[in-house]
């Protein structure tokens, strides 16, 4: 965040290398902050919006440790903003939006049982608390060929698949998903139709 002599507020964003000294390290701009960014004189709040491809892909609810804010002939410094060993007690966390929440936590314990002809159910324990879905494949080789063949809704443990063929072994893994991403698969388990 700069100031210009007049007080307007410009928001860029970049690197800042400190020394180990705490004297003034090299600062790098890089661009300009997104629309939104600001700086609220009501609540002294200050706002950067920057989209998360930009500066490596951080995840909402993670926490910076250091910044920087700048005006010039003025530094304004945040606790914790220069220091080689920063205290892991004071940070920043970010807020973001749907594109930077963080990827679900894997499914686990999947099994898959035959039910009557042509059906199989399978149940898996729900390791997240932020999917939209879950994503259900299968294949006829554990090693390969794995294709959706269904989508089961948040907080869903179990599902059933009634489009397998009689006499056939099916090898299947599940994984979560959310707007921020797909996590790894569960186990593989595998089932021989009635």
């Amino acid at each position: 965040m700069r100031t210009d002599a007049l007080g307007a507020v410009s928001f860029k964003y970049g690197t800042y290398i400190h020394n180990t000294d705490n004297t003034a390290g090299t600062a790098t701009t890089v661009g300009n902050l997104e629309a939104g960014s600001n700086y609220n004189t009501q609540t002294d709040a200050i706002t950067l919006v920057v989209a998360n491809s930009k500066i490596g892909n951080p995840q909402a609810g993670g926490r910076l440790t250091r910044m920087f804010v700048r005006v010039p002939v003025v530094a304004v410094v945040p606790d914790n903003a220069n220091y080689g060993n920063p205290s892991t007690a004071v940070g920043y966390t970010l807020i973001g939006n749907a594109a930077c929440q963080a990827r679900p936590s894997a499914p686990s314990s999947l099994t898959v049982t035959s039910g009557g002809k042509g059906s199989v159910t399978l149940n898996w324990a729900d390791n997240s608390a932020n999917e939209d879905n879950f994503l259900i494949e299968r294949s006829t080789s554990m090693s390969g060929g794995y294709i959706q063949v269904a989508t089961a809704g948040a907080n869903v443990k179990s599902y059933t698949d009634n489009t397998v063929f009689r006499k056939t072994t099916y090898f299947y893994r599940v994984r979560a998903a959310n707007s921020g991403g797909k996590s790894s698969y569960s186990n593989v388990a595998s089932v021989k139709t009635k």
